[in-house]
């Protein structure tokens, strides 16, 4: 497989974080540069993040959510990457950091241009099912 493409393991943690896709590149890009077998805590990642105590609420959901995605493992005294995937951490921080950019930069630019009324790119999360449906001139994607 070519190493611009996301494997599948690597596709299903990209879009099963992508509501966060800024915070969750931040907090992997932090993990990747400690130790691959340290154990880390919500308040642990922000502080070696150099993140605010606001984000603690947010960086602990995502952990809860990398564990069933199975990114993590729950332990004792925090989280735990899994075995091999903390050296894929840096490339799903890239993944998230491009999809955090076109969401705010990007799209924001493209949907400010369509206020004629008629759209090219309109954007809605389904929270049930944690998928965003993206519709781009017409045609819908769905993005999970």
């Amino acid at each position: 497989m070519s190493e611009q493409k996301l494997t599948a393991f690597e596709r299903k943690v990209v879009g099963g974080l992508a509501r966060k896709a800024g915070l969750a590149a931040t907090l992997l890009d932090t993990w990747a540069n400690l130790p691959k077998d340290s154990v880390q805590s919500a308040r642990s990642l922000i502080d070696d993040a150099q993140l605010g105590i606001t984000e603690e609420n947010a960086t602990r959901e995502l952990l809860d959510l990398s564990v069933g995605l199975g990114l993590v493992d729950a332990v004792p005294t925090g989280f735990q990457p899994r075995k091999n995937a903390h050296g894929r951490f840096r490339r799903l921080a890239f993944a998230l950091n491009a999809i955090d950019y076109y969401l705010s930069d990007v799209q924001a630019v493209q949907c400010a241009s369509c206020l004629d009324g008629s759209p090219d790119l309109v954007r809605e999360a389904d929270a049930d099912t944690r998928q965003l449906h993206v519709r781009v001139r017409g045609r819908q994607v769905e993005v999970s």
